[in-house]
């Protein structure tokens, strides 16, 4: 699968990992991890040390900071 492809796919997904986000921000992922501790980035674990955030709520967090 192509990178183009992936990317696509990767923004239809309903559950998104860290990379995912930063991709879709064009972020660092230590960017997204600091929203997460600081800013309130909803996210959910998955096992011991991945997190998983669901699309939508990442979508509404990211409008009620736009200002």
């Amino acid at each position: 699968m192509s990178k183009l492809k992936r990317k696509v796919a990767v923004v239809e997904s309903v559950f998104l990992t860290v990379k995912d986000v930063a991709d879709l921000f064009q972020v660092d992922r230590s960017t997204v991890y600091n929203w997460m501790y600081y800013a309130g980035l909803p996210s959910m674990r998955v096992g011991r040390r991945s997190r998983r955030f669901e699309r939508s709520q990442i979508e509404a967090w990211a409008k009620s900071r736009e200002g």
